[in-house]
């Protein structure tokens, strides 16, 4: 086959996903790889919250993983024989590794709102400090600056922190609508 699609155990894909993505290629000859909105879900299979792509991702890619919610990326299978597979060095920032070492060849992603997959609710992406302990450790060795990335990896830490702090004592739904009116990429 011509593409590669990313997709984790526990994840699955909206049925007309796979159609949505080759169209998206089809639409921009120039991209690599699409991806779209996640969808996390509960044990129940009710959706919790979605996670918008961001189309904008390129300014911060650099810095920290933006929202190219890796399950739902589908990549030109050339793109993997190019640059390679996923670094196994790395448990959890695997995704943000590789689609920096795409991104930093000058290789170009599209978003789209019509592709989507869902994830279920924690895993190995829920181990917040390791990851951002591997994307910290990755956007070193790509050659950002420490000090710019220590700063970044500090705010989200304390942020996250925050709100799992607030999560164990608020209504879940009245945080939900604060995430939503502060982070426009939370549906």
């Amino acid at each position: 086959g011509e593409y590669i699609q990313i997709l984790n155990a526990d994840d699955y894909l909206q049925k007309d996903k796979v159609i949505e993505s080759i169209k998206c290629f089809n639409n921009n000859p120039q991209a690599s790889y699409v991806f779209g909105d996640l969808y996390i879900i509960n044990n129940n299979n009710n959706v919790l919250y979605a996670i918008k792509g961001d189309e904008d991702y390129a300014g911060k890619i650099k810095y920290w993983t933006p929202r190219i919610n890796h399950p739902t990326v589908m990549a030109k299978k050339n793109i993997f024989e190019k640059y390679g597979l996923f670094d196994e060095k790395y448990k959890i920032a695997m995704d943000y590794e590789w689609l920096l070492r795409v991104h930093t060849n000058g290789e170009v992603g599209i978003y789209s709102e019509k592709i989507i997959t869902y994830m279920q609710e924690g895993g190995q992406s829920s181990n917040y400090f390791h990851a951002m302990k591997e994307e910290y450790d990755i956007s070193v060795n790509y050659g950002r600056p420490k000090i710019v990335v220590f700063v970044i990896y500090t705010f989200r830490f304390f942020r996250t922190n925050i709100r799992k702090l607030l999560e164990k004592f608020v209504n879940t739904n009245f945080l939900y609508a604060i995430r939503k009116g502060i982070n426009k990429q939370i549906k």
